[in-house]
């Protein structure tokens, strides 16, 4: 008896199911043709009566903030900086700096001012290039992002061999020697970004001899991302996923033949007598 009571409410539940699947849906939740204009895709959200005073919370109009902060960025980079954005201690700071208060007095804020602020010499790295050759291809690196403190390659560059190191881990190392090669390895661990990435593997690696290493950031697409200090002591990069699975591929397919080579040049100055401000 107790088998068929589960049994029905099962064919009931599964019913509902069926049904809520196949109704159209309300016509206040109806979905409408993508328009292929980005911002017709914003969440609309329905307020309770409870939850009515966050109407006026202008969602575009915040986001207007956010337009004029990476154009201050793109412009930055449009000048031609390859390390670009809202840099502290650079023009785009300052710009930065000057909206922050134009933005404020036009709130009708009183006593706007600035407070300013020298800096120890900054880290700025002025030009750099990966290039990855194997079996005949030459694969460009567009995505690679020197993490935060890089340090800087000799200034003809370096030449250097191609492996890859799995995950970084004790077990993808173990009996691995690295002596005066690029060193890639992949990592999921996109929340640390700095020297904790997947468990330290930056330094296992970098005690193995390696004299350059790559992280493969498992983020899909192949976006460029900025690591915090890694505590490394040889040129880092980040790369793309695309990026990251392409070299795995060269790396893959020369194990019978001469191994992939990896071209990288990194320029980075300490700049010094920099200042930024507070507003």
């Amino acid at each position: 008896m107790k088998k068929t009571i589960l049994a029905l409410v099962g064919v009931g539940l599964a019913i509902l199911a069926v049904q809520a699947l196949t109704l159209p849906p309300p016509a206040s939740q109806a979905l409408t043709k993508p328009s292929g204009v980005l911002e017709d895709s914003d969440l609309k959200w329905r307020l309770l009566p409870s939850e009515q005073k966050y109407g006026s919370i202008d969602g575009p109009h915040l986001k207007s903030y956010v337009e004029d902060q990476t154009a201050i960025s793109r412009r930055y980079r449009n000048k031609g900086h390859q390390f670009w954005g809202r840099i502290i201690g650079t023009e785009a700071d300052a710009e930065n700096a000057e909206w922050l208060s134009e933005t404020f007095r036009k709130f009708g804020l009183a006593d706007v001012h600035e407070q300013s602020f020298d800096l120890p010499p900054q880290w700025i790295p002025q030009s750099w290039s990966v290039a990855v050759s194997g079996g005949g291809k030459t694969l460009e690196i567009a995505s690679a992002q020197p993490t935060y403190l890089a340090k800087a390659t000799p200034a003809g560059g370096l030449d250097l061999e191609a492996v890859d190191a799995g995950f970084g881990s004790e077990a993808d190392l173990a009996g691995r020697e690295f002596r005066g090669k690029a060193v890639f390895f992949y990592s999921a661990d996109v929340m640390s970004r700095h020297d904790k990435i997947s468990g330290g593997a930056i330094k296992r690696i970098e005690e193995l001899g390696a004299a350059a290493i790559f992280v493969t950031v498992m983020i899909p697409g192949n976006l460029k991302l900025q690591l915090y200090p890694v505590g490394a002591n040889i040129p880092t990069f980040a790369l793309g996923l695309e990026h990251g699975l392409a070299v795995r591929d060269l790396i893959g397919f020369a194990r019978r033949g001469e191994a992939p080579r990896v071209k990288l040049q990194l320029d980075v100055k300490m700049v010094p007598n920099l200042k930024t401000r507070t507003i």
